[in-house]
């Protein structure tokens, strides 16, 4: 059971999880570890990753470091509907199937390119 946040805190349990470790906890049933299909086409993904805004990318990053949308939302400083919105039209433009499938393939991403930001990716754009 959860307790309840006092007005202008952060909405409980506050803890973050820690970083997700894909390549040493996703395994698949053939011993293969997920991560080494299941971005096949990177280029693509990352051109569809440049189509998020700055919020929706956000957003996306901290639901894949395991925060719940109340906890995104008072990060960001706006509403639980908006976070919602932003993860829905995430999802929508990164042509996936679910929040959780974006959040993972994001996690993964940016696992292996060490990208902590949404400048950084926009940054290595170019290169």
């Amino acid at each position: 059971m959860r307790a309840k946040a006092r007005m202008g805190e952060m909405p409980l349990p506050c803890r973050p999880r820690a970083p997700l470790d894909v390549e040493s906890h996703i395994q698949a049933s053939d011993g293969r570890f997920l991560s080494t299909s299941f971005l096949e086409d990177e280029a693509s993904f990352r051109t569809r990753l440049l189509t998020l805004s700055e919020s929706q990318f956000a957003v996306l990053s901290l639901a894949a470091r395991g925060y719940l949308n109340k906890q995104i939302a008072w990060f960001c400083g706006i509403s639980e509907a908006t976070v919602k919105t932003h993860s829905a039209e995430a999802v929508r433009r990164l042509e996936l199937r679910s929040r959780t499938e974006a959040a993972v393939k994001l996690a993964i991403f940016l696992e292996r390119h060490h990208v902590t930001n949404f400048r950084e990716l926009f940054c290595r754009r170019s290169s």
